[in-house]
């Protein structure tokens, strides 16, 4: 992967800020749209993200 590809635009939605995950990372988590992640400050304020399963008794 080259530089270029790693850089995400920052897209503006009313009072919320979006950007976009990578494809190919979402079918490596096994992640689809409606799925959830976990997102967490690391030590030097990077951005660390995680996929999330909920498990089936927190959705019943």
């Amino acid at each position: 992967m080259d530089a270029k590809s790693k850089l995400k635009k920052i897209l503006k939605k009313d009072y919320s800020r979006l950007v976009t995950l990578p494809l190919f990372w979402l079918t490596i988590a096994g992640l689809e749209a409606g799925d959830y992640v976990e997102m967490t400050m690391g030590k030097e304020n990077e951005l660390v993200i995680k996929p999330y399963k909920k498990e089936e008794e927190e959705e019943q």
